[in-house]
């Protein structure tokens, strides 16, 4: 009896599936071997399992796991898709551009004009950014001065439980560069640290989008329990930033808070310059200097090779994003200019000896950069001095606002971008935005995730297809 009740279903189930995707799709398109399966996540929750056939205009074309005939979805309807690719590992970035809409791309600088900075993706395509969106273009550090480089892979991080809620499903990811921690407390990652050095930097990007939201992180600690002598602590809420310098015999030393600024309440970029010499950190949020923080070496934190850095959601209703996890070398000098003033009208230079000049560029190739100054003339200086160039308070690089508009991640360090969909060819996504000169064009393999309807604020509306493989047996169905 059992036997015949599960034919029905199983004949119902196949039946329902080929006539939503003949109803949906049209004619059925006969595919071979397509490699790693893709999964299409809808706004009302529900996932299929396949491939991206065509994304024009405002459709998806997808062909299910389950059937030879694709179905055509509205992207309004669509959420986000999940690619398995992973990126060739033939192109080694030098640097990146950052523009103020927060897309980030790696790459190679080949030069800049008065409107356009030329560039070169990973990939290998060659295009312009508009000078007047770019936030920052920076370079990477030169062999030896990192000592953490950022994270790529959930393999690089260590996952250690609380004991609350044991046997809860623990969701976390990495995409793009970034990892995703579920709500609540059930569990920390945390990563091996090198030798401490007498000076160095640490950075960190924390978001967290819903509140209430708290996160635990410690810079140095031991992996048993988050904290040892001579740890820097640091808590963060929608309010507050809590500090903490763990001292001898675990006793907590020199203690304080601060109110989050405005800028800062819903995303924090934290760059602490630490000097174990001068028993001082300095605090920089956003980009802008927060705090001097007294610290100290009673606990011979130098060489240490047993500590970790850890990151831990405490409280929440959403979920908790870190990236851009890394330190490296400092001079004990350099640090950056607060460059959040409206009235900025010059170029800013950051160069490695730790100045910083204000001015104009005037040329620059993959070689060199000349600047012409306030006072007159100019100076040239090595491409591979220059750390960060920041140019005058730019237009926001914003794109339109459609159903066509996505969010894409790529492998590597946190890479991002926000364009107006035109098409997918079935190779590459092809987008434009008012930042770039012509379409990008990235190929398959260097894509992680692509997220739809990025403006969209109500999910309540029904999809146009309903199917959720999670609860069917179809998916495991050869």
């Amino acid at each position: 009896m059992r036997n015949i009740l599960f034919m029905k279903l199983y004949f119902n189930a196949i039946l329902t599936l080929f006539l939503a995707g003949a109803s949906l799709g049209g004619a059925a398109r006969v595919h071979g071997d397509m490699g790693g399966f893709q999964t299409l996540r809808l706004l009302n929750g529900d996932l299929m399992h396949g491939q991206v056939l065509d994304a024009r205009g405002t459709d998806l074309e997808f062909q299910p796991r389950w059937t030879q005939s694709p179905v055509r979805i509205g992207l309004r309807f669509v959420n986000y898709l999940l690619l398995n690719s992973e990126a060739s590992a033939h192109f080694t970035p030098k640097g990146w551009i950052e523009l103020t809409n927060e897309d980030r791309l790696e790459g190679r600088f080949l030069g800049m004009d008065a409107e356009w900075i030329h560039w070169e993706t990973p990939w290998g395509q060659k295009v312009n950014a508009r000078r007047r969106m770019v936030k920052t273009l920076g370079f990477y550090p030169q062999e030896g001065e990192v000592l953490l480089p950022f994270v790529n892979s959930m393999a690089e991080w260590e996952l250690m439980d609380h004991g609350r809620r044991q046997g809860h499903t623990q969701n976390i990811t990495m995409i793009g560069g970034e990892i995703i921690l579920p709500a609540g407390n059930t569990v920390t990652v945390a990563r091996q640290m090198p030798k401490i050095p007498e000076q160095f930097l640490f950075e960190f990007k924390l978001q967290n989008s819903e509140e209430p939201y708290s996160s635990a992180i410690t810079l140095m600690g031991l992996p048993a329990h988050g904290r040892a002598p001579g740890s820097m602590y640091l808590q963060v809420n929608q309010r507050h930033v809590f500090a903490q310098l763990i001292s001898a015999q675990n006793r907590g030393g020199n203690n304080w808070r601060e109110d989050l600024p405005p800028h800062a309440q819903s995303e924090q970029f934290f760059q602490i310059f630490v000097d174990l010499n001068a028993e001082t950190a300095l605090v920089y949020l956003n980009g802008r200097r927060f705090k001097e923080w007294e610290i100290s070496n009673e606990d011979a934190l130098v060489g240490r090779e047993d500590l970790v850095f850890s990151f831990r959601p405490v409280q929440g209703s959403g979920r908790a994003r870190l990236s851009r996890v890394r330190m490296l070398q400092w001079d004990g000098k350099t640090t950056p200019q607060d460059l959040g003033a409206a009235d900025r009208q010059k170029d800013a230079i950051f160069l490695r000896n730790g100045d910083m000049l204000e001015g104009r560029v005037v040329q620059a190739d993959g070689r060199n950069l000349t600047v012409e100054v306030e006072a007159g003339g100019s100076r040239t200086f090595p491409l591979a001095d220059v750390i960060e160039y920041h140019p005058p308070v730019p237009l926001r690089a914003t794109p339109r606002r459609r159903n066509r508009d996505v969010e894409v991640r790529l492998h590597g360090n946190g890479n991002r971008l926000v364009y107006t969909l035109t098409g997918f060819d079935g190779e590459n996504w092809i987008g434009e935005g008012g930042a770039w000169s012509a379409p990008l064009e990235i190929p398959h393999e260097w894509l992680a995730f692509v997220r739809y309807n990025i403006y969209r604020r109500d999910t309540g509306e029904a999809a146009e297809i309903s199917i959720d493989l999670e609860r069917s047996f179809l998916d495991s169905v050869k």
